[in-house]
């Protein structure tokens, strides 16, 4: 198929026309499909197969996929990547990071026994994905990597073949025309008979960074109208003396039009609020906000901010801009190491006045740190322990890894259980019941993965399962205390998890197979490996309860000399969603961006907490997107999902929170061009005329946004 052009015929999709039939296929397998969504992603696939081919309409060089977070991208691009491969071309995959880059091998490995059934034309075989280390990329083949892999092939001269059609995954990651991934992009670009991309929001991108992508899709004579119409995006949040809402509504609309229509060949978008009521309720509905109670910053608080901001000013060096950190405003750690910087500092000679700072800043600290947690966290984790007491999982996102590893520990000292219960049944009784369990629904369903030690993995994982603190929280979802054995088994076959009664919520013996075949897939490579190694002694699966602790961290810890705690992990997070993704296991996550995009955590959790902001509204629908999913725990218990967005009153944390919600009410109608939060500007009265401009030009701008759909 290699050539200058991609080149099919429309018969290759034609399983695309039937969505219906695909989702038939999908029944009783892990990962059953919704009719309606799928059916929306399949005419995105042909849209994107029909413009890449010409197939019926201009073809085009790439497409630019920019879905709203949770609508299925990877589904999407897999589909595409499959048609391609399976009329023997060549499919080269770059995804962001190595998380990724396995949920993109999970989800083409998805489609493979779906595609064998509906579309026996296809030549498809999981053994036609192959990883970076194959060189020379044949027919019929997909290759999955990383942006950092492309890389290093380019800098060591192993990259020299090119591809039918090259998806980009988060391809504005590609910051600058320098940088060395831009530059091995587009040189691989130059090779690919087609591109698609997969992107954020088209104008929450930086407007060169979305040229330069429209431009690697082939666009011409669209820099013009693109770059007109983010300025007047930008320009709507300056300052408004002077300024008609009216001039500027109908500027905008102008503007708005131009834009749309030149990169609407190259541009599919959906936003999940704009999808018919009885698709968007697969995703769950999205309700009321969480509201957590914060006290105001009281004035020994606000003084410790000033002083602290004070002497920070007075001892910044040029590695160290920031002072006012908006650390400081939702926890006290990062606080206390800047402070106990100065403190090694101040040994040496210094000013007087940065003395008499450093003793003012010490004694407030000393008086707050003493005072218990800092309050925004104490009140956070009360908030939290109600709603774990009501059998509730509870997703928390923080932007700094010492803020989170702060708050880890105060959730986990608040939410701890006595290590001392008392346990119903022996520990052998448990195995013995959920060993039979185990075993009898693998008869009734054979495990898709054999493996030669499949005897010891699952003895690992009843270990795991058949631990004290997984028994407690067992034994608290069951009506009833078991009397022997066969009343336990009677009690998970028959009892749904979590205390829930709706039927699609599933029964506690049928969620733990779940899990160990999640656990065991050959896909989770890192969590066989970390099973495997349980096995032997040399590890231990995280989240087993042990000592009370209900809660569970997740990133890289930072380089400070305080060790990690055991509730912390830091290998690859794949346990980790298997774990929180599973009724079993931590009640609660907490997670820096490092799992903001990319990975499913709704299957039993609705709730989520933004503890700490990133400046960005994209970062933040993006978390969002985290827990509205099709098929998420909102759906199965008919309740709505709900985001809180806690702040500290009385200082600038809290100014960051009611400027992101002003930029997030705004995001999909702006098509994301919203600016990232500054806390340094001044938009009090300005905001009203945004909010005029918006309400006289809304309802076109909303027409011309759905000339992106297909």
């Amino acid at each position: 198929m290699s050539g200058e052009t991609l080149s099919l015929d429309g018969n290759s999709w034609k399983f695309l026309h039937h969505p219906d039939t695909y989702c038939e296929s999908s029944r009783g397998s892990n990962r059953p499909l919704e009719p309606e969504p799928t059916r929306r992603q399949f005419t995105t696939a042909k849209a994107i197969l029909s413009r890449l081919s010409g197939n019926d309409t201009k073809q085009v060089g790439g497409v630019l996929l920019a879905d709203d977070v949770g609508l299925g991208k990877t589904t999407v691009a897999a589909l595409v990547a499959w048609v391609v491969a399976g009329r023997e071309g060549t499919v080269r995959i770059l995804a962001p990071n190595a998380v990724l880059r396995r949920r993109w091998e999970e989800e083409l490995k998805a489609h493979v026994p779906l595609l064998q059934a509906r579309a026996p034309s296809l030549a498809v075989d999981v053994n036609r994905i192959k990883g970076w280390e194959t060189e020379r990329l044949r027919s019929g083949r997909i290759q999955v990597g990383t942006h950092h892999q492309l890389v290093m092939a380019r800098r060591e001269g192993l990259l020299r073949t090119g591809c039918d059609l090259l998806i980009v995954d988060e391809a504005h990651r590609a910051k600058g025309e320098e940088s060395a991934f831009r530059e091995a992009l587009e040189a691989q670009g130059e090779r690919a008979a087609a591109k698609l991309i997969l992107t954020a929001t088209p104008f929450s991108i930086a407007v060169d960074e979305l040229i330069q992508l429209l431009g690697f899709c082939g666009a011409q004579d669209i820099a013009t109208p693109v770059r007109r119409y983010a300025q007047a995006l930008l320009r709507l949040h300056e300052p408004a003396q002077g300024k008609d809402p009216g001039t500027t509504s109908e500027q905008l609309k102008a503007l708005a039009k131009d834009a749309i229509e030149a990169i609407a060949p190259y541009v599919i978008r959906h936003g999940i609020d704009d999808l018919p009521t009885s698709e968007r309720s697969h995703f769950g509905k999205v309700g009321t906000p969480w509201s957590i109670d914060v006290p105001a910053a009281d004035e020994g608080a606000l003084e410790l901010l000033l002083r602290a901001d004070r002497l920070l000013r007075l001892t910044r060096d040029e590695r160290r801009e920031r002072t006012n950190d908006p650390r400081f405003h939702v926890g006290w750690k990062h606080l206390v190491q800047e402070v106990e910087r100065v403190e090694v500092l101040a040994k040496g000679e210094v000013l007087q006045v940065v003395r008499n700072q450093l003793q003012q800043t010490r004694k407030l600290l000393r008086t707050q740190t003493q005072g218990g947690p800092h309050p925004k966290m104490a009140a956070v984790a009360k908030a939290v322990t109600e709603r774990v007491a009501a059998q509730e999982k509870v997703l928390l996102f923080c932007h700094h890894r010492a803020t989170a590893l702060e708050l880890l520990q105060v959730l986990d000292t608040r939410l701890r259980l006595p290590a001392d219960a008392p346990q119903c049944l022996t520990e052998a009784v448990w195995r013995q019941e959920w060993r039979a369990l185990l075993a009898s629904r693998a008869e009734e369903r054979p495990l898709p993965d054999t493996h030669t030690d499949a005897e010891e993995l699952r003895e690992t994982f009843l270990a795991w399962l058949c631990g004290p603190g997984l028994r407690r929280q067992v034994l608290s979802w069951l009506p009833e205390s078991p009397r022997d054995g066969m009343h336990l088994r009677k009690l998970l076959a028959g009892t749904r998890v979590r205390g829930r009664k709706e039927t699609r919520v599933p029964f506690v013996a049928d969620a733990a197979d779940a899990l160990f075949r999640g656990l065991t897939d050959a896909r989770s490579r890192s969590t066989l490996g970390l099973l495997r190694a349980a096995y032997r002694g040399d590890s231990a699966l995280p989240g087993d309860l042990s000592g009370g602790h209900r809660v569970l961290g997740s990133w890289t810890h930072s380089s400070d000399d305080e060790e990690a705690p055991d509730i912390l992990f830091q290998g690859e997070p794949d346990v980790v969603l298997g774990l929180f993704n599973s009724p079993f296991g931590p009640d609660v996550l907490v997670a820096t961006d490092r799992l903001s995009e990319g990975v499913d955590l709704h299957r039993c959790c609705r709730l989520l907490v933004h503890y700490e902001l990133d400046p960005s509204p994209i970062r933040t629908l993006q978390r969002n997107g985290r827990v509205r999913r099709v098929g998420g725990w909102a759906g199965l218990t008919a309740q709505s999902i709900e985001y809180a967005y806690p702040s500290f009153n009385g200082t600038r944390d809290a100014r960051a929170v009611e400027i992101m919600n002003r930029r997030l009410q705004r995001f999909d109608l702006l098509l994301g061009g919203v600016p990232p939060v500054s806390l340094d500007e001044d938009e009090g009265a300005d905001d009203a005329f945004v909010r005029k401009v918006l309400e006289l030009c809304g309802d076109a701008l909303k027409d011309l946004n759905k000339l992106l759909r297909p």
